[in-house]
């Protein structure tokens, strides 16, 4: 039943965030004058005729009324019944400009093709489909677009993936090559393996047969390892399994924003330490039971404690494509303005300032209309991710 509750919930949240981020960011941002209390579909009015049989008011409430009682006491005109009266009477709203704005974004998504009935009957991955479509569409390329390369049949696949990132994505959930890719990755031969030092975790860049690269990162524990509740930040190792997760998630919620990634089960002698440098070749060994490990060099946990052993010399780990590099595909990168301070003594700014929002938001980039949005949602989807 708790797992039940928790898929509940997470649905609940997918749902709720991406339309109303969705909605958040397609609406106009201009500086009009917001009626609050509009007297359309979805008024102040309309609510309370709605929620008590009021059909009959003999006049409409002042629009420049903030004041729910005075609202109220215009609505008593013409409402007949002691008990109807009483329900007004104990009816209590708390007024908020910013939750009058949330309604109005949701009653336009009528102009989305959708309606509450039709919501009903419409599969999730299916709406972030359709709602994001245009916007991806007319993002910006990443890498210049070479049309005829594009269709040539001998093109790779990691090919048409990195002439097809876009600003707004990293790929189209409706290109076939994608799929392609994922099994270029599942099933061609490596052809080189390189060390990647930087990182809390060793990480293996590695070349496929085809010329696609990507990043293998091996298996340390098997999927039924907890975590131990009381671990301290980094004391956690990264998981493999997690790493793919996030792309299936990534790609229901409608972002498409992280690397396409597989799994894959790789030949420890073979495929690693044949093609390994001399560095990474020594710190192979076969341990007591007759298994072959390696631990290779990096930041923090690469000794002999933290091994990467497999069952004999077969082992399983995700692999994911390299993105776009060199001068043609210059991107610019920012660190979280609420990223954590990492000291047990020193809070970070965010946490000390009440009017670091509003800080924020009057400078570059913050003040781009997508910019919050867009944080928004790696926020909520770096939340899902670490759920367990």
């Amino acid at each position: 039943m708790k797992h039940k509750a928790r898929i509940v919930a997470v649905t609940f949240l997918l749902s709720s965030t991406v339309i109303f981020l969705f909605l958040f960011v397609e609406s106009s941002t201009d500086g009009e004058n917001k009626r609050y209390y509009d007297t359309k579909f979805g008024s102040l009015q309309g609510q309370f005729e709605d929620a008590f049989g009021l059909r009959q008011v003999s006049k409409n409430p002042d629009l420049s009324l903030k004041n729910i009682n005075d609202v109220k006491d215009q609505l008593y005109v013409g409402v007949k019944g002691d008990s109807s009266r009483q329900k007004l009477a104990n009816l209590t709203v708390m007024y908020d400009e910013r939750v009058e704005r949330l309604l109005e974004r949701l009653e336009k998504i009528k102009h989305f093709g959708y309606t509450k009935e039709s919501l009903v009957n419409t599969r999730f991955t299916d709406m972030t489909l359709q709602l994001g479509r245009s916007f991806r569409e007319k993002s910006k390329l990443l890498l210049p677009l070479d049309r005829r390369r594009m269709k040539d049949r001998h093109a790779s696949n990691y090919y048409k993936f990195h002439h097809n990132v876009r600003a707004g994505s990293l790929y189209d959930p409706f290109d076939p090559s994608i799929d392609g890719l994922i099994y270029d990755m599942q099933t061609q031969e490596f052809e080189s393996v390189e060390m990647m030092e930087k990182g809390t975790e060793l990480k293996l860049l590695v070349k496929l047969s085809s010329g696609t690269k990507a990043v293998f990162k091996p298996m340390r524990w098997d999927r039924s390892h907890e975590t131990l509740p009381n671990h301290f930040y980094f004391n956690d190792y990264e998981r493999h399994n997690s790493e793919i997760a996030a792309f299936h998630l990534d790609r229901v919620m409608g972002f498409y924003r992280v690397p396409p990634v597989t799994g894959r089960f790789v030949n420890m002698t073979r495929e690693i330490f044949l093609l390994a440098d001399r560095k990474l070749k020594k710190t192979f060994y076969v341990s007591p039971v007759g298994n072959l490990c390696f631990f290779g060099e990096c930041s923090y946990y690469c000794d002999s404690r933290h091994s990467f052993c497999g069952n004999v010399d077969i082992i399983e780990g995700s692999l994911m494509v390299w993105l776009p590099e060199g001068p043609n595909s210059e991107r610019d990168r920012w660190k979280s303005p609420y990223r954590r301070s990492y000291s047990k003594f020193r809070k970070a700014e965010w946490e000390k300032d009440e009017d670091y929002c509003k800080k924020l938001t009057k400078n570059p980039p913050y003040l781009y209309t997508r910019f919050i949005p867009d944080l928004i949602d790696s926020h909520v989807f770096d939340f899902l991710t670490g759920m367990h």
